[in-house]
């Protein structure tokens, strides 16, 4: 910042304090001009001090708003000058977004939705429950024979299970899913 807003700031702080002191102190030098005769009779004499302190500070709000911008401190960015004889240092701007452009390249091929022969199934674990609802076994279906599943436990070990002993649900499911059809 240049030396006249050093003076500037510090004038209107002065000022501004210097106006709220009289009026604080009830001066007779700032109550009896003509300026303030009509504000004395508009409003009293301590209408008048009040207005003029708050006046007064604000004209000293000024001063300290002028007095904040040296050397570049302030409360607004971007109103800092460098110090004299040093360039402005370059503003980081962030880089431009890139465009969606297509590659030239051919889109992936769709999965195939038939299983290879080669590629494992992948296991499809649920829990099956009795008619009873108090057994139940977290396996995946195996094979399904004529009046009974044969179930696989995460273990490994196979169950054969009659298919009037499973639960309504697991029947459902047996009757819903293509790949259990007899």
């Amino acid at each position: 910042m240049s030396q006249w807003q050093f003076w500037w700031g510090l004038g209107f702080l002065g000022i501004g304090l210097s106006l709220v002191g009289r009026a604080w102190l009830n001066f007779d030098a700032i109550m009896k001009t003509p300026q303030a005769e009509g504000l004395v009779e508009a409003f009293g004499r301590n209408g008048a001090r009040v207005f003029y302190i708050i006046v007064g500070v604000l004209i000293a709000i000024l001063g300290l708003f002028i007095l904040s911008m040296l050397d570049g401190v302030t409360a607004m960015p971007g109103l800092a000058e460098a110090p004299a004889g040093r360039p402005m240092p370059a503003v980081q701007q962030p880089p431009p977004p890139v465009p969606d452009v297509p590659n030239n390249r051919p889109p992936p091929a769709p999965a195939d939705p038939s299983p290879a022969a080669d590629v494992p199934s992948v296991p499809n674990f649920r829990t099956w429950t009795d008619t009873t609802g108090s057994f139940r076994v977290e396996a995946q279906l195996v094979d399904r024979g004529q009046g009974t599943v044969t179930l696989e436990k995460r273990g490994g070990e196979t169950i054969d299970v009659p298919l009037e002993r499973l639960s309504e649900a697991d029947r459902s499911y047996l009757a819903e899913d293509p790949s259990t059809a007899d």
